[in-house]
């Protein structure tokens, strides 16, 4: 109970698009154990221990569990139950790599979907953003919470809700990964204006520019967030030596 009791502190946020609250707080909280090389590959998950340590029932507890197995994180095994798979650099690149195929499958299929209005009123959103100091926590916020609204408002317009649905799921991912590896104030603003130049084809109406920003985007960041966990995984594998994985005693 107490190897995993650190995990809490990074989630005490609410729910995400049709995902109830409780099944993203464990999802995010397995989710950035593991980026954070704290929760290593072998590492038994206990349903018991988990629906403790987060205040939930165990019914969410198995959802995400289940939706972790479906992406390759998590492998149940019988008689088992969850176990930590491999992961590491290569991994988070593959993640970037689906998110990209969806999101930018989704903003082709958004293009005329949306008010000029709603477009307009996102883009003055980035523009103050990009015009105003960008030293402070405050500023990251707000950041990131237009990110959030743009690539959701994408999403959840697409036409597709399946669709919209797996580009939720990796956006667990992307959250978990963003509070390891931190806000940085040059990568936020370069964000910015890849945002703004998404939301430009968009409301041109142009389904093929529009997609290819918003891969681009994506690209970008799945570089980032590769070059963050090797430096963690390197700081690691000096401080603990050739072998990573924990022992079960």
């Amino acid at each position: 109970y107490n190897r995993i009791i650190w995990i809490t502190q990074a989630t005490r946020r609410g729910g995400d698009g049709g995902f109830s609250p409780a099944r993203v707080k464990v999802t995010r909280g397995i989710l950035t154990g593991v980026f954070a090389g704290r929760l290593d590959s072998g590492r038994r998950l206990v349903e018991t221990e988990l629906a403790e340590l987060f205040g939930v029932s165990r019914t969410p507890v198995r959802e995400s569990l289940g939706e972790l197995a479906g992406v390759g994180l998590v492998a149940l095994k019988p008689n088992c139950g969850a176990v930590i798979r491999e992961f590491g650099p290569a991994q988070v690149r593959e993640i970037y790599q689906v998110r990209g195929v969806l999101e930018a499958e989704a903003t082709r299929m958004v293009c005329g979907r949306l008010a000029a209005g709603l477009l307009d009123g996102l883009s003055d959103e980035f523009l103050d953003q990009l015009n105003s100091p960008s030293n402070g926590q405050a500023w990251a916020r707000r950041v990131w919470q237009a990110d959030c609204r743009l690539h959701e408002t994408i999403a959840a317009n697409c036409g597709n809700f399946r669709l919209a649905e797996e580009i939720r799921r990796y956006g667990n991912f992307v959250q978990a990964i963003r509070e390891t590896v931190g806000n940085r104030d040059r990568a936020q603003e370069a964000a910015i204006r890849e945002h703004l130049e998404i939301l430009k084809s968009i409301k041109a109406d142009k389904p093929e520019a529009a997609a290819a920003a918003m891969r681009n985007h994506i690209d970008i960041a799945g570089e980032a967030a590769v070059t963050a966990m090797e430096k963690k995984f390197n700081r690691k594998r000096r401080r603990s030596g050739p072998t990573t994985t924990v022992s079960q005693s």
